[in-house]
């Protein structure tokens, strides 16, 4: 018979970034379910606000804090906003350095092809850019605003996932010369 494994505990708070839907919302909840107090980070227009509002109020039913901002997760002026809110709420309760996750759920960008007939409606480098400046460099300037600020110390876990986007094709492309 095999035993049952006690639930894992966690003390602290998360930076959870995409938080209000997908693996971000579902990673809010099991972490703070696990004992840790909750940074969100969302973009939701007005149709998708109540999400974000219903998560942060699950959190708090949990007995966890939760704290959510709905900005631009890439925007510099809005992560450097958040971060001093974040180090602020931080000092007050004297827990400087006690960001044990961040989560890096962002999934935003452009779905158009690399290689397409007409390559005119292939992707561009302004595309590109934008998508990569969500997804990808995004994630280095959270980790750079927590270490730098004091928020996450020795032991922090920085984790980042997305989901595959639109349709893919995997079938070879052919090009044409």
């Amino acid at each position: 018979m095999a035993e049952t494994a006690e639930p894992i505990r966690l003390s602290g708070w998360a930076l959870v970034l995409g938080a209000s839907s997908g693996f971000g919302a579902a990673t809010s909840l099991a972490l703070a379910r696990a004992g840790l107090d909750i940074f969100g980070v969302h973009l939701d227009r007005k149709s998708t606000l109540p999400n974000a509002e219903r998560l942060a109020a699950d959190i708090k039913a949990l007995g966890r804090e939760a704290h959510f901002y709905n900005i631009n997760a890439a925007d510099d002026e809005k992560r450097a906003e958040v971060a001093g809110e974040m180090e602020r709420i931080l000092r007050e309760r004297d827990e400087q350095g006690q960001v044990r996750v961040m989560l890096h759920s962002l999934a935003f960008g452009t779905l158009k092809l690399f290689i397409a007939d007409p390559m005119k409606e292939a992707v561009s480098k302004a595309q590109m850019d934008m998508t990569l400046d969500v997804m990808a460099h995004s994630l280095i300037y959270w980790a750079q605003e927590l270490v730098g600020r004091g928020l996450m110390g020795r032991g922090g876990r920085i984790y980042a996932m997305t989901s595959a986007g639109g349709p893919t094709n995997t079938r070879p492309a052919s090009i044409r010369a």
